[in-house]
């Protein structure tokens, strides 16, 4: 929902494509082609800052906003990993691990 807010402003166009999932309305399948949907219209979003070196109504530019992005999930991976380990459900170790293999994204 968050990548919505931020396309509505910058790409409108690509943002209308998007659905909002409400709270405690998900599925897993439901989440996936959530993040699938907007991970392809914020990627639309940056090939066309490259080409122009803008991002609309963004002052900082496409590294900044790429930036803060990256940042912004990153936080919200590690509450989600705090979070289960605090409920007794840490992720697996090895699950763990991958989260840092890249070469296999």
């Amino acid at each position: 929902n968050v990548r919505i807010m931020w396309l509505e402003p910058l790409a409108p166009a690509l943002a209308k494509s998007l659905t909002k999932i409400g709270k405690g309305m998900a599925t897993k399948e439901a989440l996936r082609d959530a993040l699938e949907a907007s991970a392809a219209a914020l990627g639309g979003l940056l090939a066309e800052a490259e080409k122009t070196g803008k991002i609309k109504v963004y002052k900082r530019g496409p590294v900044a906003f790429f930036s803060y992005a990256l940042a912004h999930e990153a936080h919200h991976r590690a509450q989600i990993i705090l979070d289960l380990k605090y409920a007794g459900r840490p992720v697996d170790r090895m699950f763990g691990f991958s989260l840092w293999e890249w070469e296999k994204i």
